[in-house]
Parts: C-alpha cells; sequence; structure tokens
C-alpha cells in the first residue's frame, strides 16, 4: 500500500472510510507494465512506460500500484518520484528528482546544499569522479558552485551539455549499484529540454537496470520523448467498463457484506467509466449516510439512497462534494485553490489575516497560534478525506505544503469565488510568495506575476514576467521567453512607452534568432512607432537598424540599406556612438553581399573601431567577425584567421553562444577555402550543436548547407543531400534566401555527379536567378561557375556544341565578375576550373594559361589543397 492509500484509510467519517482501494480494471494492464519493468531492470535494455488520459481516469493510482510493487518486493528496484507543478526552472523535474534520491535537506542555504549533494554524490560513484559530477549536475538544479569548473567554463551551452550527461552518468553509476525506476509525474508542464533529457537518458542508459515512467494528460504535446523509441510502452488509459466499476464499489464496500444491486447500478451510471467519478459518488454516498460505516458490518441505507441525486460530470461530482464540505473547510480549500495546485499553510494564514475587519492592537499581533492551530487542523482533516497531500519537500524553507489531489477539485473550488474576493487574495499570495526568506525570484517570477495579473496588479505582473522572460532567454529557452514577454507586453499599459519598446526589443531579438523574421518586423515596428510617439531617437534607430537586419535576412537588401541609412541619421542626432557602429555595421554586410568590397571595409573599419573606443566586447567581436568575412573574399587569409580567433575568444569570454556559433562557423569557411576539409567539419558540427543547443535556426540552416558541401567533395552524396534538404527546407521555412540559394547550387551539384547534370543544371539556374534577384554579385559569380561545371560534363554528348558554349559563356561571365569585385579567391577557383575544362576539350595551351593564373593566386593566398590539385594538373601535362 502506498502512503497516500494509507493516509486515506486512517480516517474516521463514513466518506473518508470508503476511499481507498485496490487497483480495478487494470490488473492485466499492471501485469503487462510489471513484465515490462522487470526485463528492464534485469538489465534488459531501459524501458520507458508512458501513462497518458484524462482527468481521474487513473494514471497516478497506476504508479501507486507499481509503487506498491516495489514496496512488496514484487520489483526489485528503487523508486523515485517527482512533480514539477510550481518551479518554473527549466529541468525543474530533474531538480525535485534528485534532491528526493539525495534527500536534500528543504530550505537548506547553499553552502550546505553543496555539501549535501556532494556527499549523496560521492557516496554513489565512491570516487573522486563524484565530487565533479555533483559540480555539474548542481547548475542545472539550482545549486550552484560558484567556483566549480563547469561554472568557469564559458560556452553556456556546452557547460549545459556536460551536465546533461552528468546526470545519466549519475543514474549510470545509481542503478549499477541498484536497479532504478524514475517516476515523473504530469509531464504535460515540463518545458522541452527537460523532456529531451528523459528522452537521452533513455537512449543513454540501455545497458543498464532502469526505467522511466512518465504520466501526462491525453492532450499533452510530447515529441521530443519520441516515445516511438526501442524499450516504450505508450499507455493510454481508456474508461472502465460497467463491470470494472461494479467490482471497484464491490471492493470499497467489501465491509458491507453483498452490494446491492440499484447501488452498483447507480454508480455506474453516475461514474462513465471513470474511476475517480466513482470514489467522488461513494464518498457522497457515505457523507449522506446512505453508507454507514460506523456499525459493523456496514450499513446500506437503500431508502436513503432513493433521497440522493448523484451527478453525472466529474465536475458535478466534484461540487456536490464541495458542498457537503464544512463552512471552515471549504473556506480553507477556497483559500487553497486561489494558492494554486500547490500551496502553504503560510500563505493560507495570510489571506485569512488579510480578510480581518477593523484594526488590532500591536501586542496582539504575533503570535497567533490559536488560529494557526485551527487551519491546521483543518488541512489535517482534509488531508484524511483524501482532497489534499501533504508534501515532505516544500519549495519554502519553514513552511508546511501541501498539494491538491486532483486538479479538478481545485479548478472547481476556485470557479465559485467572487471577482472581487478573487483580485484581493491573489495579490495578497503574490506579497506572501515575496517575502519568502531566501526567495529565488528567478524560480518563481511567473508564480508571482501570475498572482499579480489575477489580481489586477498589471504594473507589477508585467514587472515578473519581464524578468521572467528575461532569464528563459538568457538560458536561451526561447519558447518560455516569447511566452512570458509578451504576457509582460499584455500587461504593460499602453501609455508606458519605455517599458514596452524595451520589451518589444527583446521579443525581435528571440524571433531573429530563431529565423522568425516577419515576426521580429512587426515587433521592431510597433516598437519604432512607440519611439516616435515620444521621441525617443536612439529607440527609433534601433528599431531600424534592427528591421535593417530583419530584411537583410529576407534577402530585400534595398530595404535594409534603407533602414540603416535611416538608423545611422537618427543615432547621429542624439550622438548614440555604439547605434552609429550598429548602423555602419549592418551597411557594411549589405554592401559586402552586393560585392562593394570597398564602402563594406570602410564601414566594417569605422565600426570596429567605435565599438573598441567604448569598450563594447560583444560588438567589437561581430565587427571582427565581418572584417575577417570580407577578407577572406579578398584573399587575405592570415589577417582574416587573426580577426576571427580574436572575434572567438571575446565571445567565449563573455559567453555570446549565438556569436562563438557564428565564429566556428567563419573559421571553418576559411579552413575549406584553403582546402582543410577535416578541421573546417569539425568546427562546423561544433557549431551545429551550439547553434542548436540555444535555438538559432538561421545558423543552423548555414551550418547543414555547409555540412552538405563538404560532404559532396567526400563522395558522400546521400548524406550531403539529406543535410541540403534540410537546409533548404530550414531556409525557406525562415524566408533566408541566402540559405535557400547556397542550398538549391549544391543540390545541383549533388545530381550532376550522380549522373543527372540536366535536372543538376535546372536548380542551379534556379540558384543564379534568385541570386540576380537579390542584386548579390558574388552569388551570382558562385552559381555561374558551378553552372559552367556542371554543363562541362554534356560536352560529349548529342548537344555538345550547346554544351560547350553555354559552359563558355558562364566560365566568362563568372570571372568578368570576380574580376570587377576583387575576389581573387572566388577567382582563382574559376581560373582552376575553367582551364581544367579548355584541357579536357583539346585546348591545352589556353588550359594551362589558366591554371597557371590560378596558381598564382592559390600560391599567393596560401590555398593549400586547391593549389596542390592545380600544380598536378600543370604537371601532368
Amino acid at each position: 500500500m502506498t502512503e497516500e492509500q494509507a493516509r486515506e484509510t486512517q480516517t474516521t467519517g463514513s466518506a473518508a472510510a470508503i476511499a481507498a482501494a485496490r487497483l480495478v480494471g487494470r490488473r492485466q494492464l499492471l501485469e503487462r507494465l510489471e513484465r515490462t519493468l522487470d526485463v528492464a531492470l534485469r538489465g534488459g535494455g531501459a524501458a520507458h512506460v508512458h501513462i497518458s488520459g484524462p482527468e481521474g481516469i487513473g494514471k497516478s493510482h497506476l504508479i501507486d500500484s507499481i509503487e506498491e510493487l516495489v514496496e512488496d518486493g514484487e520489483l526489485s528496484a528503487l523508486l523515485v518520484r517527482s512533480t514539477a507543478d510550481l518551479d518554473a526552472r527549466p529541468y525543474a523535474h530533474f531538480a525535485r528528482l534528485i534532491s528526493r534520491r539525495l534527500y536534500l535537506p528543504v530550505g537548506a542555504s547553499d553552502t550546505e546544499m553543496r555539501s549535501r549533494l556532494e556527499e549523496g554524490v560521492s557516496a554513489i560513484f565512491k570516487s573522486d569522479e563524484g565530487l565533479d559530477v555533483a559540480r555539474r549536475i548542481g547548475t542545472l538544479i539550482g545549486v550552484p558552485f560558484p567556483e566549480s569548473r563547469a561554472e568557469r567554463e564559458v560556452d553556456a551551452a556546452r557547460a549545459e551539455q556536460k551536465a546533461r550527461d552528468a546526470i545519466i552518468r549519475f543514474f549510470r553509476i545509481d542503478a549499477q549499484n541498484l536497479p532504478i525506476i524514475l517516476v515523473f509525474d504530469d509531464v504535460e508542464d515540463a518545458e522541452a529540454r527537460t523532456l529531451s533529457l528523459i528522452r537521452e537518458t533513455r537512449e543513454s542508459l540501455q545497458d543498464v537496470p532502469i526505467a522511466i515512467i512518465t504520466a501526462a494528460d491525453a492532450s499533452a504535446n510530447l515529441d521530443e520523448l519520441q516515445l516511438e523509441g526501442d524499450g516504450c510502452v505508450h499507455v493510454e488509459l481508456e474508461p472502465l467498463s460497467d463491470d470494472e466499476i461494479r467490482e471497484y464499489v464491490a471492493e470499497v464496500l467489501e465491509p458491507a457484506g453483498t452490494v446491492p444491486e440499484v447501488v452498483a447500478n447507480r454508480i455506474c451510471e453516475c461514474a462513465v467509466g471513470n474511476p475517480l467519478v466513482a470514489r467522488q459518488a461513494l464518498r457522497i454516498l457515505g457523507a449522506e449516510g446512505v453508507i454507514d460505516t460506523s456499525v459493523q458490518p456496514w450499513r446500506v441505507d437503500l431508502e436513503r439512497l432513493d433521497q440522493v441525486e448523484l451527478p453525472r460530470a466529474l465536475e458535478d461530482v466534484i461540487r456536490t462534494r464541495i458542498a457537503r464540505l464544512s463552512d471552515e473547510q471549504r473556506a480553507i480549500l477556497e483559500d487553497a485553490a486561489l494558492v494554486g495546485r500547490t500551496f502553504w499553510l503560510g500563505a493560507l494564514i495570510s489571506l485569512d489575516r488579510a480578510r480581518e475587519s477593523g484594526s488590532r492592537a500591536v501586542e496582539d499581533m504575533w503570535p497567533d497560534a490559536e488560529r494557526r492551530g485551527s487551519i491546521t487542523a483543518v488541512l489535517e482533516e482534509l488531508v484524511d478525506n483524501g482532497l489534499i497531500i501533504p508534501s515532505d519537500r516544500p519549495a519554502f524553507r519553514g513552511q508546511q505544503e501541501f498539494r491538491f489531489k486532483h486538479e479538478v477539485e481545485r479548478r472547481t473550488l476556485a470557479e465559485g469565488i467572487d471577482d472581487s474576493t478573487r483580485r484581493t487574495s491573489h495579490c495578497v499570495i503574490a506579497h506572501w510568495v515575496l517575502g519568502q526568506p531566501d526567495l529565488e525570484l528567478t524560480r518563481f517570477a511567473v508564480l508571482v506575476a501570475e498572482h499579480f495579473e489575477r489580481g489586477g496588479l498589471h504594473d507589477d505582473a508585467a514587472r515578473y514576467y519581464h524578468e521572467a522572460g528575461r532569464h528563459a532567454r538568457m538560458r536561451y529557452v526561447n519558447d518560455r521567453a516569447i511566452k512570458w514577454l509578451r504576457k509582460a507586453l499584455e500587461n504593460t499599459p499602453t501609455g508606458d512607452f519605455t517599458e514596452r519598446i524595451d520589451i518589444l526589443f527583446e521579443l525581435a531579438t528571440i524571433y531573429e534568432h530563431i529565423g522568425r523574421h516577419e515576426r521580429s518586423i512587426n515587433a521592431l515596428c510597433e516598437a519604432s512607432l512607440a519611439a516616435w510617439k515620444i521621441g525617443s531617437r536612439a529607440n527609433g534607430g534601433a528599431a531600424f537598424e534592427g528591421l535593417g537586419r530583419a530584411y537583410r535576412s529576407l534577402g530585400d537588401y534595398n530595404r535594409a540599406f534603407d533602414f540603416f541609412m535611416r538608423a545611422r541619421e537618427l543615432f547621429a542626432g542624439v550622438e548614440d556612438r555604439a547605434g552609429i557602429a550598429a548602423s555602419l555595421d549592418g551597411l557594411g554586410r549589405v554592401q559586402w553581399l552586393r560585392g562593394n568590397y570597398d564602402s563594406a571595409f570602410e564601414n566594417y573599419t569605422e565600426s570596429l573601431e567605435i565599438r573598441k573606443e567604448i569598450g563594447d566586447r560583444v560588438k567589437t567581436a561581430a565587427s571582427l567577425n565581418n572584417l575577417g568575412t570580407l577578407l577572406v573574399h579578398r584573399g587575405q587569409f592570415r589577417e582574416a584567421l587573426q580577426h576571427f580567433r580574436e572575434a572567438l575568444k571575446i565571445r567565449r569570454e563573455v559567453g555570446d553562444m549565438h556569436g562563438i556559433a557564428e565564429s566556428l562557423n567563419t573559421i571553418g569557411v576559411l579552413f575549406t577555402t584553403r582546402g582543410d576539409n577535416e578541421n573546417a567539419l569539425r568546427l562546423w558540427n561544433e557549431a551545429l550543436d551550439v547553434a542548436q543547443e540555444v535555438g538559432d535556426r538561421s545558423m543552423e540552416s548555414i551550418l547543414l548547407n555547409n555540412i552538405g558541401e563538404i560532404e559532396i567533395q567526400l563522395g558522400e552524396l546521400d548524406s550531403a543531400e539529406e543535410h541540403l534538404n534540410s537546409s533548404r527546407a530550414l531556409g525557406e521555412q525562415l524566408g533566408e534566401q541566402r540559405v535557400v540559394f547556397d542550398a538549391l547550387r549544391n543540390l545541383g551539384v549533388v545530381q550532376a555527379k550522380r549522373g543527372a547534370p540536366g535536372v543538376g543544371a535546372e536548380q542551379v539556374d534556379e540558384a543564379l536567378a534568385m541570386a540576380r534577384s537579390l542584386g548579390a554579385r558574388v552569388l551570382e559569380g558562385i552559381a555561374l561557375r558551378t553552372l559552367a561545371e556542371i554543363e562541362s560534363q554534356t560536352i560529349y554528348g548529342a548537344n555538345a556544341d550547346e554544351s560547350q558554349m553555354a559552359a563558355e559563356r558562364a566560365y566568362r561571365d563568372s570571372i568578368r565578375i570576380f574580376k570587377e569585385l576583387g575576389n581573387d579567391a572566388e577567382l582563382g577557383r574559376v581560373y582552376h576550373s575553367y582551364g581544367t575544362f579548355l584541357i579536357e576539350s583539346g585546348l591545352l595551351v589556353q588550359g594551362r594559361k589558366h591554371l597557371e593564373m590560378a596558381k598564382d593566386i592559390f600560391e599567393r593566398l596560401e590555398m593549400r589543397g586547391i593549389l596542390e590539385q592545380t600544380e598536378a594538373t600543370i604537371g601532368a601535362l
């Protein structure tokens, strides 16, 4: 019997006495799950049992029965169970789970928590490795280790991944000592990172005796769990049959002897297969005296049964049961319902005090042990009645914590409270939470904000939603950051222009990083309007600069250029040097894409100088990276690499994850330009991990293309095509025209290498048209070279002359563009390709001449890989 069921039997009233019963209607299912878990716990591969279904269908009861199997020795394992119903932190489920596993003290100081965590993990590991694992786990579950190696790592995404790995390592060693079952209740409330870590735990521990159980409402979106994997069992609980409901009634009423059929029929009609409704209906019959448990055997009064109208819907059953509570029980439960599914004695006392009318003498205020005692006594009655459950690990130090057994009961109680009482109570609760000692605000900011919002204090709600959104953004939990920031915006008065502008800028930044440029544009336009209304040129300039970035990503270079110019004018009007630098940087990027290298260099250089002068390290790194990219195209590889490395060093030091991914990408581009494909691929895969971790979908699409391009050169066409198709799909979804161009061009190369040059040429033609529509001459030149290379593959076919002329024309146009742009690296590539084509066409002298010109460029630029190929071709002549 579980602890919860034991509490239910230790009662005095008839309603409570008939509460507990064994699992009914799920016996075969339980036996099947027992076999599944037993195989896993004997080392047969990690099992994952997911239980879903509507409220009251029996998810918790089924898990209780599994817990009984462990307690009775039927399953040889340690079971650890957790929920995180009010915890807004990432990985809250794991924080609760590990705290329960290691019996970490509640409300202890950081020093004591660190000590106990280290002791607990070290005891499991029995080696020095446990100390490092404990410190890494601490960074993820809110037990800070300021001096730990994990905290000192600048790469936050990598440190987080190592902490996730440490948690998996912890459970690996723990399960090797003793088979373990991890239970995650209510995962419909869990964020994507928690769900993915549950999945990684399952996938990584197939060789140790471990099982995972998750439970959620049937409507929850749990794609991250990937429940179709090996060892997964998804159980969607169905309503019980009438025969099973009758079996349940007979089990509960066994002390009454034979149950009259009319009673069982009434319960079946009422329950409609829902075991919670059946249980509550029986409790109503006990409260109404139909079932008298004060005598032995129990007596069933059929005359009274005719006088009791049992409701048929779950909510109606709950309302009927609530109506039979005492006034004091109901009042206290209503207060608790406003606090939330989890609530605290201290909050109930504060709500009780807030209702007190008149004044009270100072000496009579503290203590008020009598009232505290009476509320505590009522809570004990409600525990006995099975309505609430006490917590052994309260969230606040020194507080008694309770939890509604069923959310439907809390929700029904809250519905009956009048609006005025509701608003006042929510404000009291918010202030009570803020008054808790050693409050970890990032963990409870959303809880506070929700109570302020429901209490009508929208300014306060906006402030705490903003705090929660800002913290989520810093942790790269983008979906939650957007949710809380939008809530902050909803609660911010329309006249508070400055606050609204700040929130809109944060939203626009997140939208930009995840590639939702249209939403970023909408937020920036709204911010621009607010800035114009209050005459804030600085904020107006920032909005225009952001719009320039958004339109540049969408390939609308003309609008982007105009917005950057207008931003610079606004910033200059208020002598905002940081803003001027940002505008110059944006202008340089557009000019580079258009092939205006000299103008781009001037703007990049001026921006870099300003940023260095004002000490903006994050933006200085961005300027260095942009300058490096331009230098690569000019063939100044040594200088480019110096800029890239300096930018990466700064970004690692300041923890700029988006910047780190960008720097790794650009260094990889430089490496592949110089022929070092192995290191380029390594850097791009590392950058892809970072981009995916922080949700930078724009950078992810770029990296998928780059990886695919390298795989073409390695002859891994299937993998290349998979990466390129992913890149193209993501680019189209985000509106990233440059990404779509690169993916299309490379997919054309894949088709040509597979023996379908006609199909390949069509895809490159599409990319070429896109480059011309963008006005991106660099891309146009690259597309022409690629088209020429594909056409050159068909000069021996049926349309040889036509293919020969098409290839010649494309090569000459590509050479002309790169000469005009001064892009020596790309010019060398075209010379090399064109020279090879001429030799294969029998024009040896002309071919050698172009190869020699390519060789001169490659030597000067130290492009070693392609230089060796060129020298080998020349030597063979």
